[in-house]
């Protein structure tokens, strides 16, 4: 039984076709190329005429011409109106979505063919005052079949019917699957070698994609790498650190700073034998004296200046006389480093 799907897909491929070059549909489809054959009173054979062939318009009549084989040659047949019963569907516009199903629906119950009788094909719906309509054009199964045997003895093989001046019909049958055994196989074929090219393209296409990402994870694990081997150097950069300044001041401490030892010898010399010393304080930066002198505390700051250990000697406590006459003094003095 026909079923208003495949009369979709007919017109849906007939209107796709008018699209194509018809040599991409022979050479990559399997679909056969075909001339439009048109019929005209009086002609006597099959002509060839711009865009197409003309036959005798008797050979849709009860006694054909009996017409001399052309080379095989394959034709859309445009047949005139009259050839085919025409009728008006109408349905409710909520029902538009199912109008293919209602045209067949109404084809049954309303002539006397059955659906496995006949080909049909509805125009284009229109919407008019909340229905839609569209005509059907219908031919009978068997008088395709004997106009395609008459065709076949002038050697030309049918493909398509069409209704001659009313393009808006479409296809009504399409007799291209009966009649191309190897357009299969030679669709089947194509469509392998289109995926075949589209998964070598998509992997081209795609190569480059999956190689950044191995690199890219190689250089996220080596620079993981890097960073722990990073962290590692910087703890122990650290280490040498603290170690490097603790030498540093343990070399400070033997070589710059002054030793006591040697300010106590360089400030005995210096003081004459009229002082002597009650307190002495000694820091690594300097040492305050505290004492007396029957001199005078200036003269003993200029005494202690010539020294080398002994630098910037300055008096900063008051400087007092005692009973005994002696002047009491404080004194500090900045120590050079170590020689």
């Amino acid at each position: 039984m026909v079923r208003a799907g495949s009369h979709l897909r007919t017109w849906f491929f007939g209107e796709l076709s008018s699209f194509v070059p018809s040599w991409f549909g022979a050479m990559f489809l399997g679909v056969p190329a075909a001339k439009r054959l048109t019929f005209a009173p009086g002609a006597d054979v099959v002509t060839g005429v711009t865009g197409g062939l003309v036959a005798p318009a008797e050979l849709l009549g009860p006694l054909p011409p009996d017409l001399t084989a052309r080379h095989r040659e394959t034709v859309d047949v445009e047949l005139p109106a009259a050839f085919f019963l025409t009728r008006r569907i109408e349905a409710p516009e909520a029902g538009a979505g199912a109008f293919l199903k209602v045209a067949e629906l109404d084809l049954i119950r309303r002539t006397p063919f059955q659906l496995s009788g006949v080909y049909w094909s509805l125009t284009p719906p229109t919407r008019e005052n909340g229905r839609v309509a569209a005509m059907q054009w219908i031919a009978k199964r068997s008088d395709i079949n004997t106009l395609r045997q008459r065709l076949q003895s002038a050697g030309l093989s049918l493909r398509r019917i069409l209704v001659e001046g009313h393009p808006e019909a479409g296809v009504i049958a399409d007799l291209s699957s009966s009649r191309t055994g190897s357009g299969q196989r030679l669709r089947r074929l194509n469509g392998s070698l289109t995926v075949a090219a589209l998964a070598l393209a998509g992997a081209a296409w795609l190569a480059p994609a999956w190689t950044a990402k191995s690199e890219l994870e190689r250089v996220a694990n080596e620079l993981t790498a890097l960073r722990a081997e990073a962290v590692g150097l910087r703890a122990e950069v650290d280490q040498l650190r603290a170690l490097d300044t603790k030498r540093g001041e343990f070399l400070d401490s033997v070589v710059f700073h002054p030793r006591l030892v040697e300010v106590l010898h360089d400030l005995s010399a210096a003081l004459p034998d009229t002082t002597w010393l009650s307190e002495l304080i000694f820091r690594p930066d300097g040492v305050t004296l505290t004492g007396e002198t029957t001199g005078t505390a200036t003269a003993l700051v200029i005494s202690l200046s010539k020294t080398n250990t002994i630098m910037n000697p300055r008096l900063t406590g008051v400087v007092s006389r005692t009973a005994q006459g002696a002047e009491h003094f404080e004194l500090t003095f900045d120590v050079g480093a170590a020689p």
